[in-house]
């Protein structure tokens, strides 16, 4: 992992570095990472499946189910990308997962960029660029 830091960013890294660890494990935890009222964005979202979640209800309705898996989601961080405004952050990350969700295993080894935007250090804003093809078809939604 190589981080290029700007001054003030080290919190909001800080906080990523939290939203990873706490992921599918303390969703209290992962929850006190985010700001009231969050945006999530999937830009590239595998058909049928949203691309826009905001509000404390679009929270829950992309969140909730993730965290009701059984098994394991590893993340790993390639790069912390911080530019001239520590308020916004790019990731590089892979995941790999081994999980069940509704009885159903699911094996995937992921590739993201992920952009974080914070408020006050807490997450307002998270765009998730993902492969929607091969999660598409992990997730047997193609």
């Amino acid at each position: 992992m190589s981080i290029n830091t700007a001054s003030g960013a080290d919190k909001n890294c800080a906080v990523i570095g939290k939203f990873q660890s706490s992921f599918m494990r303390d969703l209290e935890g992962f929850r006190s990472l985010w700001v009231e009222s969050p945006v999530i964005r999937i830009p590239f979202a595998p058909p049928g499946m949203k691309t826009l979640f905001e509000g404390a209800s679009g929270f829950d309705e992309f969140w909730l189910p993730i965290f009701g898996m059984e098994g394991r989601f590893d993340w790993t961080t390639e790069r912390l990308i911080v530019g001239d405004d520590p308020s916004t952050i790019v990731v590089t990350a892979r995941s790999d997962v081994d999980v069940s969700a509704a009885g159903n295993p699911i094996k995937y080894a992921g590739k993201y960029i992920q952009v974080f935007d914070f408020i006050d250090g807490k997450i307002s804003s998270f765009t998730e660029y993902i492969d929607s093809f091969a999660m598409g078809k992990t997730y047997k939604l193609i």
